[in-house]
């Protein structure tokens, strides 16, 4: 096993003239959630990924999972006293059998307004797992698309962030227990107030993504917009496409766990007039580990 590891990161700059593009890979994955920003929230925030894994092959004939089993998890906090709050996550997971397909989506937001302090916060994660036998030469391919937005009010006591993570694990499974094999992550923040945005993406050595050079800074998987701040407040919309493929020769038999995660995470805030304290860090704003099959 290799444990050579390629990264990438691009990062969202903040350009006076309000605009940026990276480029578009293949073509964007349809049928994803959205949720527009309300006219008039003084605060918004929102996430959505949606990944697929499909056309696996053994030796180049179709390959099914024995066994296959899906997770989801979402949550909600919202404190506003007389201010508006609202916070909403949906997260989907699915393992297909015959034919061999996964997919997941995940979505979180957040809007909030009004005189005083407030805080929201929204999660949703979505797991999928399908094991198989492998012997030779094992191939899929996998898309992953990641949306972000975030909108604060003009008021610099309010900030909004957003976050997304999609990521897909293989796993050995050996009389010794679990060995990561290979990867691939995706993720990427938004934060209305602070810099860096980002997207980063992180893959081992068998994984091709197309284009070629979609894992190099500047690459052309990953197309971003984000507006200057404006009357409405400071608005920024994020959007990274990634397709690709996988493959492994395995000279002997081989049990195989494919993991596949994603998690959205959403926040908005308005911070007391005396505090420049950010709670929504306090209350663990980030992306952390998946909950069942990621581990």
């Amino acid at each position: 096993m290799s444990n050579c590891m390629t990264r990438s990161r691009l990062t969202i700059a903040r350009l006076p003239m309000g605009r940026m593009l990276l480029g578009v890979c293949l073509p964007m994955l349809a049928g994803t959630l959205a949720i527009a920003a309300p006219a008039g929230a003084a605060s918004f925030a929102d996430s959505s990924t949606r990944s697929e894994l499909f056309n696996f092959a053994l030796n180049g004939v179709e390959a099914k999972p024995f066994f296959t089993d899906t997770d989801t998890n979402t949550d909600t906090i919202v404190l506003g006293g007389v201010s508006a709050v609202g916070a909403i996550s949906d997260a989907k997971a699915v393992f297909e059998e015959n034919p061999g397909f996964a997919s997941g989506l995940s979505e979180a937001a957040v809007q909030g307004t009004g005189p005083l302090a407030y805080l929201g916060r929204a999660t949703a994660t979505a797991e999928a797992l399908g094991s198989f036998h492998a012997s030779g030469l094992f191939t899929f391919d996998f898309s992953a698309l990641l949306d972000l937005e975030s909108l604060a009010g003009e008021s610099s006591r309010e900030s909004a962030l957003a976050l997304g993570d999609i990521r897909w694990s293989l796993f050995a499974e050996t009389e010794q227990g679990s060995e990561l094999l290979d990867y691939f992550s995706l993720s990427g923040l938004l934060a209305s107030r602070s810099d860096p945005d980002s997207f980063e993406a992180d893959f081992s050595d068998r994984v091709t993504l197309s284009p070629l050079d979609c894992g190099l800074p500047g690459g052309s998987c990953v197309e971003s917009f984000f507006a200057a701040p404006g009357q409405s407040g400071n608005r920024e919309f994020a959007r990274a496409v990634i397709n690709g493929r996988y493959q492994r020769e395995f000279t002997h038999p081989t049990v195989l766990r494919l993991v596949q995660a994603q998690q959205s995470l959403a926040g908005v805030e308005a911070v007391p007039e005396a505090s420049n304290i950010l709670a929504l860090g306090v209350l663990g704003l980030g992306l952390g580990g998946m909950r069942r099959f990621s581990r």
